[in-house]
């Protein structure tokens, strides 16, 4: 838990001189990232983005996907919402995108 917590310190210090690459593995390390890394990175979406593809946390993509889809992008939203395997919003975009074939395909699986 201590190590956690200096990881979590470090991070901080490391994103106020703005060594966000280095804050961003911190983060990471304290098991903070699913919130620290995004709210550093909301003014730098390509940054953001980038982040996120590098991610095997499920709950990352989907918060992803929501926030794409809050967005009105919703043809992106479907790709991340299948990668973290959130059926039921991946059912729902597909219905907005008027692929409810597609849509009833997923439910039926």
């Amino acid at each position: 838990m201590l190590l956690r917590s200096i990881h979590y310190a470090y991070a901080k210090e490391l994103e106020s001189v703005g060594n966000i690459q280095q804050a961003i593995e911190h983060y990471i390390k304290s098991g903070t990232y699913q919130f620290e890394v995004p709210r550093m990175l909301q003014n730098n979406p390509e940054l953001l983005e980038s982040f996120v593809n590098k991610q095997n946390d499920q709950n990352v993509k989907s918060w992803w996907a929501k926030t794409l889809e809050a967005q009105g992008r919703l043809e992106e939203a479907k790709t991340y919402y299948s990668n973290s395997k959130d059926y039921l919003s991946l059912v729902r975009v597909l219905c907005c995108l008027g692929e409810e074939s597609e849509a009833e395909t997923i439910c039926n699986e």
